[in-house]
């Protein structure tokens, strides 16, 4: 009678285990059949010759304009369709959560009356994030920072997150565009120092001498970016101390 009433136990222990688990996996496909249905397609199109004819070409949605500490000008940022949604770290690490996301493909400068609006840009591109003066707190920064996509670098036919990402500088009204790192460096960050004339540039290139290497595989080296001066050196001193950090920790 013992034995069988522990085999009983044993059958009935497999069999809440067993249920827990189908419903684990029952909660998962659900999840997952919900992120396919929200997703849409968040590459902006390039014009080329033979572009897929499968990509439907979304609307263009623009915000409000925004107002630039220390200058007449006006901002507006222009969106690629409505917004869509993304994964986001929201619940601990299993990342459950969603977040509203849209992907910029220019900006609109408004000036005063009786003088001329215009394009930041003139070619397709995907503008992660773009970064201005808004309050006083702001006041020593007399530039916007640009973090641009111009090329399809993971050549998916179109422009998006995973392609090389590089930074640009303007004045406040949007002129005088022009990028701060050399060519085939893609920023991670960018920082001002806070006294109105540098800006710390973290970035990495992820095309080498020997081939191709994926931005996790890319080492991180950071620069200095004189604004006045349109000036970029290499920050020699962090990265020393961060190349020793990595020593450290046996890398």
């Amino acid at each position: 009678m013992d034995q069988e009433r522990l085999l009983k136990r044993v059958w009935l222990v497999n069999g809440v285990l067993l249920l827990a688990l189908l419903g684990a996996l029952g909660i998962w496909l659900l999840f997952t059949l919900g992120s396919n249905l929200l997703h849409h397609d968040t590459r902006v199109a390039t014009v080329r010759d033979g572009t897929d004819s499968e990509h439907v070409p979304r609307a263009i949605r623009y915000d409000t304009p925004q107002t630039i500490w220390n200058s007449t000008a006006r901002v507006v940022l222009v969106r690629y369709g409505e917004a869509f949604q993304r994964p986001s770290a929201g619940l601990g690490s299993a990342g459950y959560a969603r977040e509203s996301y849209t992907p910029y493909v220019n900006a609109i400068f408004l000036e005063p009356t009786g003088r001329p609006a215009h394009l930041l840009l003139n070619r397709p591109a995907l503008i992660r994030s773009v970064s201005f003066p808004r309050s006083r707190d702001d006041s020593l920064q007399s530039w916007i920072t640009y973090e641009v996509a111009f090329d399809d670098t993971n050549g998916d036919g179109g422009l998006d997150e995973d392609d090389a990402v590089s930074l640009y500088v303007s004045d406040l009204h949007g002129a005088a565009l022009h990028p701060v790192l050399p060519p085939e460096w893609s920023v991670l960050s960018e920082e001002p120092l806070g006294d109105g004339r540098h800006i710390l540039v973290l970035a990495v290139q992820p095309s080498s001498r020997t081939g191709r290497r994926t931005l996790e595989q890319a080492p991180e080296h950071a620069f200095l970016h004189d604004v006045p001066t349109g000036r970029t050196e290499p920050y020699g001193a962090l990265d020393s101390l961060a190349a020793r950090a990595g020593r450290i920790v046996g890398r």
